[in-house]
């Protein structure tokens, strides 16, 4: 028996935004959003959380603005 391909779905339409984590291993998509309010709403809640975080466009392939951090 064979294992099955994993596939990833993308619809950049649907998420243009994506709060991700950076550690010393590289970055981890937390969460994926519309608005870039919502996007920086969620990053301060994860910052909150003690993680450090930034907010990535994803249709660009950059970030956006700087890194949160806790306290900011």
């Amino acid at each position: 028996m064979s294992k099955p391909d994993l596939y990833l779905a993308y619809d950049s339409a649907w998420s243009r935004y994506e709060v991700r984590s950076i550690n010393g291993h590289g970055q981890t998509i937390l969460s994926c959003h519309m608005s870039l309010n919502e996007a920086r709403e969620q990053a301060q809640a994860h910052a909150a959380n003690g993680s450090v975080v930034i907010v990535y466009d994803a249709e660009l392939e950059e970030p956006i603005g700087g890194v949160h951090r806790r306290g900011e």
